[in-house]
């Protein structure tokens, strides 16, 4: 006896809900109507995702034989919600053309993706490099990978130089060269998409005094230094193409830098607008 109870126990288990059964069977009659009120009842009551997928199943086929289209199209996506994978077996052609047409595409997988920027950054501190150094010009080219589910990873080489915002004093110009590594996430699958970035990156940095200071050209205040840069901001990207975007981006950055054997720090405010194709 006991050893007939796990297979007592499995049937339990397979079994399909009174309910529903009422309802297919109805639909095997060709009694539509009947099988609309028994799908009603059985869709109102505690089902499990399985017999609700199957209950949904017939109020297409129904809906179908009804030729009420709309009807079949609510009854499908109810479905793939419960169920993405679902594939009808012997269904009419233009319910499986439904299904063909609501289910989810799969999430894109890891792609490349290549940029060409235009940038300006702008010194924030005042009383330090803003006291000395105009926004920049520079432009910037960069190349990762991005996936459907809206991660962007990229690696960016920068180029840029700031002009002396008082030439009298000697300076002619600070020229900076960076590598950044930038991730980012998308939202809003549409086209025009709002994202968020951060950075890490280093830079190597180059002061230039004016040919007539030649004392000030030899201080080793303008020696080249380097320097580390976080940040962080927004980003917005408008779909031209199935592949072409414009881009553009502002934020804030950090960098980090020593001098004179301390710490010292650069606050930053970057504009950016380009071409992505992904």
């Amino acid at each position: 006896m006991m050893a007939c109870l796990p297979v007592v126990l499995v049937l339990l288990n397979t079994a399909a809900n009174p309910k529903v059964q009422a309802a297919v069977d109805c639909f095997e009659q060709l009694d539509y109507r009947c099988t609309e009120l028994r799908l009603a009842e059985a869709l109102g009551g505690t089902l499990s995702d399985a017999e609700r997928v199957r209950a949904y199943y017939y109020q297409a086929l129904v809906a179908i034989a009804w030729r009420e289209p709309a009807r079949a199209r609510r009854a499908v996506k109810a479905i793939l919600k419960l169920d993405p994978s679902f594939n009808p077996v012997d269904a009419p052609k233009s319910l499986t053309t439904l299904f063909d047409e609501n289910r989810p595409e799969k999430p894109r997988g890891w792609t490349p993706q290549f940029e060409l920027r235009l940038r300006t950054t702008t010194p924030m501190d005042e009383s330090g490099d803003a006291l000395w150094w105009t926004g920049s010009r520079g432009v910037g080219i960069g190349g990762g990978l991005v996936n459907g589910s809206g991660y962007s990873l990229m690696l960016v080489a920068n180029h840029e130089y700031h002009i002396a915002r008082d030439p009298s004093l000697g300076l002619d110009e600070l020229t900076r060269r960076s590598v950044d590594l930038e991730g980012g996430r998308w939202f809003f699958k549409s086209q025009f998409q709002i994202g968020i970035w951060g950075l890490l990156g280093g830079s190597y940095n180059q002061m230039k005094a004016q040919s007539a200071f030649g004392r000030l050209r030899a201080l080793p205040q303008l020696d080249p230094f380097f320097g580390t840069t976080i940040g962080g901001g927004l980003m917005v990207k408008y779909q031209l193409t199935n592949a072409l975007h414009i881009m553009g981006s502002s934020g804030g950055q950090m960098m980090f830098r020593s001098y004179q054997q301390q710490l010292r720090l650069s606050f930053l405010l970057p504009v950016q607008v380009g071409i992505r194709y992904e």
